[in-house]
């Protein structure tokens, strides 16, 4: 006796609606693309078939115009979702000092072909991560840049800055402007030096002692 199936007919798959059932656990699906395709219900189910395959020849298509390798679009994608996880979703890493700080992506930027161009034209790299330029704004194009690891440590909302001779910088970047470590200062301020003191007098040395 035939095994029963569970009619699945009109039911929405991804891009796919099942249309007849053929046999076999096997369905012939209508496509949004206007395409017929036949596909195993449990396929469809679970995911693992969401288009006729028009969608994977958009993607390789979208990836060749973009000048990327297969490699480099791979990673940019997995940056894309990172960056809508971390703003929308409560139990990702991270959520607290994104989405819970009400950090959201720009509806321009919901659609990953317009990040992919935007990343292309603003000096994307496969060394580079993204960085909000204002650390309480959101991910948008006139918030983000393509940065360094250190470009990225020092735009850290938690950072500490130091002013003085006309620049505003943080610890670790006056440390590397002076050659002291960067504990040395934020001890020598937390001692209450002055900011000159402080960033001017040479590790060995107290200016007090002169």
């Amino acid at each position: 006796m035939p095994r029963k199936h569970t009619d699945i007919t009109g039911g929405k798959y991804g891009m796919l609606t099942p249309i007849k059932y053929i046999g076999g656990g096997k369905w012939l699906c209508q496509c949004d693309c206007g395409n017929q395709s036949i596909h195993y219900a449990h396929h469809l189910k679970n995911g693992t078939i969401k288009s006729c395959g028009c969608m994977h020849y958009i993607r390789t298509e979208a990836r060749k115009t973009s000048g990327l390798s297969r490699e480099s679009y791979k990673r940019l994608n997995h940056i894309w979702q990172g960056m809508k996880k971390r703003c929308s979703d409560p139990c990702a890493n991270g959520y607290k000092l994104y989405g819970g700080r009400g950090i959201t992506v720009c509806k321009e930027w919901e659609d990953f072909s317009e990040f992919v161009k935007w990343s292309v034209s603003h000096g994307y790299a496969d060394d580079l991560t993204i960085d909000r330029i204002d650390n309480d704004g959101d991910y948008c194009p006139e918030n983000c840049r393509w940065a360094t690891a250190i470009q990225q440590a020092n735009n850290r909302y938690t950072n500490k800055y130091i002013e003085f001779d006309g620049k505003r910088l943080t610890y670790s970047q006056w440390a590397r402007k002076t050659g002291l470590h960067k504990n040395t200062i934020r001890m020598r301020i937390l001692k209450g030096w002055s900011v000159e003191d402080c960033l001017t007098t040479p590790a060995w040395k107290n200016p007090k002692s002169e």
